[in-house]
């Protein structure tokens, strides 16, 4: 059974797809600040890096690609802004303010989260409108912060890891990260990879699972890539992070929908949850291969 909790645009909002629940925050960007199997989170919270530089870095956002085309901070009115609330059958549609980046280009962008119960699962679509006068080249770029540890996985694409600096290990067509605190350094580290449609996490018996369509190789924005992860040098976070084809959006115009399938399973308890594991890989690809 799908439920919907709404009082206000300024409220928290949850959707429950059976035993799953997605809370979102539609005044602080329509951040989805839970993902909960149970009553267990596996989306880094607030609390873990409140009062630190990093304040705003929780849950999962999404950002305009490539970074080349705004630098830092995020676009305010996307990551952190109010998003309007409409209510649909299972799920609601948020729609933020229109951001401009450096160059006087104005972007926003419209978040459509539905429900899934009949498979406990979430469908995320966005969808960027080009608020300018001027044509941009833009890809979906889509942020879920996980607590530092646990261990990553995609299958890798043919156009492979072309930076790696996370150190991650290939074994039988997939990518496997397991995290390791000596590896961060100062700056943080990160991994650049074409990958082939699915993005997989977990933390301790928590598997998370992102599903969105394949990047052909060379069709990610400039400088960016379908499978990006990131740890912070604090040690409190990793960064899950699939991308979108790059494609022109005319003025006025709008970007083709983008579609990201969520799912949060327990493993079971006699599953192998170490790298490399086959069974981790069968048991992402029962749930990603149509």
């Amino acid at each position: 059974m799908t439920s919907i909790n709404c009082a206000m645009a300024s409220a928290l909002l949850s959707l429950r797809a059976g035993p799953v629940t997605m809370t979102i925050a539609p005044g602080f960007g329509a951040r989805i600040i839970g993902f909960q199997l149970d009553g267990k989170n596996v989306l880094l919270e607030a609390e873990a890096v409140a009062g630190t530089d990093n304040a705003n870095n929780f849950g999962a956002t999404f950002w305009p690609s490539p970074q080349s085309a705004w630098g830092w901070p995020p676009i305010a009115e996307i990551d952190q802004g109010p998003y309007t609330v409409k209510l649909i059958e299972g799920g609601v549609v948020l729609e933020s303010g229109v951001g401009e980046l450096p160059d006087g280009a104005r972007i926003s962008l419209i978040k459509t989260i539905v429900a899934l119960p009949e498979i406990s699962a979430f469908d995320i679509t966005y969808v960027m409108s080009n608020e300018g006068e001027r044509a941009l080249s833009l890809a979906g770029w889509q942020i879920a912060r996980v607590r530092a540890g646990g261990l990553t996985f995609f299958r890798l694409g043919e156009g492979g890891v072309f930076e790696d600096k996370l150190q991650t290990v290939h074994r039988d067509g997939v990518q496997w990260y397991e995290y390791d605190p000596v590896v961060v350094v100062a700056q943080g580290q990160k991994t650049f990879a074409d990958g082939k449609g699915w993005l997989a996490h977990l933390d301790r018996d928590l598997l998370l699972v992102q599903a969105f369509p394949d990047v052909p190789a060379g069709a990610a924005a400039e400088g960016e890539a379908e499978v990006e992860l990131y740890s912070d040098p604090t040690h409190t976070y990793v960064e899950i992070e699939p991308q979108s084809r790059v494609e022109a959006i005319a003025p006025g115009g709008k970007s083709k929908p983008w579609k990201v399938r969520w799912w949060l399973r327990r493993l079971p308890a006699a599953m192998p949850s170490e790298p490399c594991s086959p069974e981790l890989v069968v048991m992402v690809e029962a749930l990603t291969t149509p």
